[in-house]
Order: C-alpha cells, then structure tokens, then sequence
C-alpha cells in the first residue's frame, strides 16, 4: 500500500536507504573508474557518506509531499458515504 500525503511507511524508508546506497554506490564506481584512485582515508569518505545522506532525506521529502496518487502537494480525496 502507498503512504498517504503528509505520511510515511516502512515500504519508504528501505526505498529510500536502497535507492541512496545504489546512486552513490553507482556514482563512486564512475570516479574510481575515471580517477583510477579508491578513497581509503576519511576525508575522501566524507563527501560520499554526506551524499548518501542528502540522497535518503530528498527521497524521504518527495515520498512526503506526495500522495498514494503521486500528485505532489495535493491531499488525498475524501470519498463521500451514498
């Protein structure tokens, strides 16, 4: 079942997570592949860490603004009893 708007589920957040580890996993194997240069010191785990995070939190945005319809910003209709 999709989340409402203005509401999250579990379905969400391992999206989100799966979606955030792929892109920067995908991301990181096109700089090793162009640089030819692993990062293995801190300071070049930063950067890729920071962009995982700002990944899962806009992905965890847009599934909050969005209703089960995937209108962003709009409310779920409210069906009236016959």
């Amino acid at each position: 079942m999709k989340s409402k708007y203005l509401g999250l589920n579990g379905r969400d957040f391992w999206r989100g997570l799966g979606i955030a580890v792929l892109t920067t996993l995908l991301t990181n194997i096109y700089n090793v592949l162009v640089t030819g240069m692993f990062p293995i010191l801190w300071v070049q785990w930063q950067p890729i860490l920071a962009g995982t995070a700002a990944t899962f939190v806009s992905y965890m945005m847009a599934n909050l603004f969005t209703n089960s319809q995937g209108k962003i910003f709009t409310k779920e209709k409210t069906r009236r009893p016959l």
